[in-house]
Order: structure tokens, then C-alpha cells, then sequence
């Protein structure tokens, strides 16, 4: 638009010295008609301009409540404190674009304020993260050293739970300060991998003891299913009370199939 603006001052300028009011009325009718488009047209921008004024203001106002609320507030993440700092020092940034001038340095000087308010709350947030990084160091240390003993495990299956515990419990533990977090993995990982050769020959072994044990369970499904007819009563109980004692005998299957058999 700030250009058709200038366009449009050169043509007005020409019409008056070109004397465009004695000019023929259908002329002067057609000159009239473009003047108020124009008019239309410029009242649009300016509505527009007050619109992007408020939404800009607006925007910058709601950056400052929500310094003022973090500010104010006991248990602050640090993430939101940082983003919301970072968004001050963006809006710092564009305030040159709001207009008038006089309302551009109020929401500047507020910004401003709102910074020097947050940033001792941030400085105090990464104090903070920084000392529970390194208390995490710690228990990733000890868990470090609780994986390099599960190879002295002799039990597969008890080094097989100790593994499951451990690596859950490492996932629990927080991030550690990343110039020792990438060594303790390192380390933990090392410390894991170290048995996953002879445990996966275990849950070999262990899944085809349970293919077996699938096996038994559908024959004493079988033997039930076969007594569904039957009318000696007592013949029968004595019956299912053994194929019960057989089942509590038959080994674990895997969870689903074996509720479903049962």
C-alpha cells in the first residue's frame, strides 16, 4: 500500500495541474470514482495497521505475564523460564515497530522490566539443574557398578530380573551433566551387554520350556473337554481334581496363552 500511496499522490498532483476540475464530467466522474476506491482502500490499511498494533501489543503484554507469574511462582521448569526469557528478548527486538513512538517505549520499558525480574529466576533454575545433574552422576555411577557385578550372577533367571531392574531404574534416574552422562552410558550399557549373550541363550532355553509346557496344558485341556459328557459323577471329580493337580505341575506358559488354555 505504501507505494499505490505514492502512485497515487503523483496522480492526484498531475490531475489538479492538469486543471482536472474544468475537465469533462464523465472524466472528472471517473477521477472521483478511483479517488474513493482509493480512499476504501487506504481506510483498509489503516484498520489493518491498528488491528497488527493491538495484536502486536497484545502479544508482547502476554510475554510479560508470563514472566511476571513465573516470577512469582515456587517450582518453575526450567525450560518454560528459559522460553519465556527468550521470547522477551525477541519482543525487546520489534518494538520499534509499535507506534506511537510513546507507546512503544511504555511496552519496551515494561519488557525490560519483566527481564531483569525473570533472570535471576533463571540464573537460580540452571543453579539448581545443574547440582540435581550431578546428584543424577551419582546414582548412575552406582548403577554403573550394580551392572558390571550381574556377570558374577550365576542364577540366568536372577540375572535376568537383575538386568530388567536395573535398566528400569536407569530410565527413572534424571540426566547427568552430558560431559559424564555419555561416559556413564557408555559404561552401563558396557556393563549390560557384557551378559546378553548367555542371557539370551537362557530366554532361548526358557521359551522352549514354555513351548512344552504349552504342549502338556492342551492335553489336560484335551482329557477335561473328553469328561464334558460324562455321568459318573464321582469317577469324574476324581478326575479333574488330578488333571488340577497335573496343571499346578505343568511349568508357566506365556501369560496370554496360558489364560486363554486355562
Amino acid at each position: 500500500f505504501p507505494d499505490a500511496r505514492t502512485l497515487w499522490t503523483r496522480v492526484s498532483h498531475a490531475w489538479k495541474e492538469a486543471g482536472g476540475a474544468t475537465a469533462p464530467p464523465e472524466l472528472v466522474a471517473r477521477y472521483r470514482a478511483v479517488e474513493a476506491a482509493f480512499a476504501a482502500r487506504e481506510q483498509q490499511w489503516r484498520d489493518a495497521r491498528v488491528k497488527e498494533q493491538e495484536e502486536l501489543l497484545a502479544r508482547m503484554s502476554a510475554v510479560c505475564d508470563q514472566a511476571d507469574k513465573l516470577v512469582a511462582t515456587a517450582d518453575v521448569p526450567l525450560k518454560d523460564a528459559d522460553r519465556v526469557l527468550r521470547d522477551l528478548r525477541m519482543a525487546l527486538e520489534h518494538t520499534h515497530a509499535v507506534h506511537p513512538r510513546k507507546l512503544g517505549e511504555e511496552i519496551a520499558e515494561r519488557l525490560k522490566q519483566a527481564q531483569n525480574a525473570l533472570l535471576p529466576k533463571v540464573q537460580e533454575l540452571r543453579e539448581s539443574e545443574e547440582w540435581r545433574r550431578w546428584a543424577n552422576a551419582g546414582v548412575q555411577e552406582e548403577l554403573c557398578k550394580e551392572a558390571e557385578t550381574v556377570k558374577d550372577v550365576a542364577d540366568l533367571a536372577e540375572a535376568a530380573k537383575k538386568v530388567r531392574d536395573l535398566q528400569a531404574r536407569w530410565k527413572k534416574a534424571g540426566p547427568a551433566p552430558k560431559e559424564r552422562g555419555d561416559e556413564l552410558w557408555k559404561r552401563f550399557k558396557a556393563a549390560i551387554d557384557e551378559n546378553r549373550p548367555r542371557l539370551d541363550e537362557h530366554f532361548a532355553q526358557a521359551r522352549q520350556a514354555e513351548a512344552a509346557n504349552v504342549a502338556v496344558k492342551e492335553a489336560l485341556v484335551a482329557r477335561a473337554e473328553a469328561l464334558a459328557d460324562s455321568t459318573d459323577w464321582i469317577t469324574t471329580s476324581e478326575e479333574l481334581k488330578r488333571l488340577q493337580a497335573e496343571w499346578q505341575q505343568s511349568g508357566p506358559a506365556p501369560r496370554e496363552q496360558g489364560q486363554v488354555l486355562w
